[in-house]
């Protein structure tokens, strides 16, 4: 049966999250082919100076997966240097992921990439923005793990279903440490056991370690979305998402989506996907099956979700924004009075327990 949705909320949602850039290219990327006049069409008057990092990316992926398009001259510089201000990045973290990773193995300690790494290890041709490396202990060696990465001389930020591992005396990421896969629903710990049942031997940083078969691979981007855009944290890469998704899709002719279904079901996540198959009916058609999950998505819940989501972007999002300006440590340091520190953080506290 059809499930009734607040159409005029999804299509601000997707206009929001999707613009018409990213669009564009997003159509470009996920096309088996492209002519020049499309791509003349689509590079039209963009202004590639003022353009956010994914959308400048993946018109980086297109030119890389199309060599044999021409592109304006002036953007061509552009697309390069991001390229190479990634490959960048990614050496950056290579030395301390590197030690990381090597601790972990010599201590028998099993790794699960996850996320932009693990892309990483399935398509290492095509450098992307890492700000850190995700990866997934089993459970009974968490607290193994973080002490042996302590002993490294990292800097632990305490996280609820994980523990971000920074240099010393910055705000910079190496290894955000997992103990499950957050879902949003739960700590999911009988999925971990499932997905590591499943996954892949990989290499990377000069490691072993194991990364998600393509079926887990793609629940967990899709959650891991979902839970970014239903908080508005970093819900700005739809069209990467997208681009990911298809890159694993097709990477062999085999690809099981009753596998991702019986993830959601686990996790309780039926709905959440759904409302992200929905999204990209509208937007990018073909890369999630139309209709996904639209039998098994109970329409009361799907409701609801939506409701939560346009709460928590319109209401605690902006209270969470404004919370970081009067850090407490910041406030302490420079001895300010810290009543509106704990106020806003008591206002949050109520406004996130009240039922929509």
């Amino acid at each position: 049966m059809k499930i009734s949705l607040d159409d005029n909320y999804r299509d601000r949602l997707a206009t929001e999250l999707f613009g018409e850039t990213d669009r564009k290219l997003s159509h470009l990327s996920l096309s088996p082919s492209i002519s020049q006049e499309e791509l003349d069409l689509s590079m039209k008057g963009w202004d590639i100076e003022a353009a956010p990092i994914h959308t400048v990316m993946l018109a980086s992926f297109l030119m890389k997966t199309h060599p044999e398009l021409v592109f304006p001259d002036k953007v061509v510089p552009r697309l390069q240097g991001v390229l190479t201000f990634c490959r960048f990045q990614y050496l950056k973290l290579a030395s301390d992921v590197a030690r990381v990773m090597k601790t972990l193995e010599q201590n028998q300690i099993a790794t699960l990439v996850i996320k932009g790494g693990a892309m990483k290890v399935y398509r290492p041709d095509f450098p992307r923005w890492m700000s850190d490396i995700d990866i997934v202990v089993p459970e009974k060696d968490f607290h193994v793990a973080t002490d042996l990465i302590k002993q490294l001389g990292f800097d632990p930020l305490y996280r609820p279903h994980s523990i971000d591992m920074r240099t010393p005396g910055t705000n910079e990421g190496v290894i955000d440490l997992h103990h499950f896969i957050k879902t949003g629903t739960g700590s999911s710990a009988e999925l971990n056991d499932y997905i590591f049942s499943r996954a892949l031997p990989g290499r990377l940083f000069s490691s072993e370690c194991l990364v998600p078969c393509r079926e887990d691979m793609v629940f967990v981007l899709l959650v891991n979305y979902f839970d970014n855009i239903l908080n508005k944290t970093s819900s700005e890469n739809m069209a990467t998402l997208f681009f990911d998704i298809k890159y694993l899709v097709d990477l062999e002719q085999s690809f099981d989506w009753e596998a991702v279904k019986d993830n959601a079901r686990r996790t309780g996540t039926v709905e959440r996907l759904y409302i992200l198959g929905n999204l990209a009916d509208d937007i990018a058609p073909g890369v999630l099956p139309t209709g996904f999950l639209e039998e098994e998505a109970d329409k009361d819940a799907v409701s609801g979700l939506y409701r939560r989501m346009e709460y928590n972007r319109n209401v605690l999002a902006p209270l969470r924004k404004e919370i970081a300006t009067p850090n407490l440590w910041k406030a302490i340091k420079t001895y300010r009075p810290l009543w509106k520190y704990f106020w806003l953080r008591c206002k949050l506290f109520y406004l996130k327990r009240r039922r929509i």
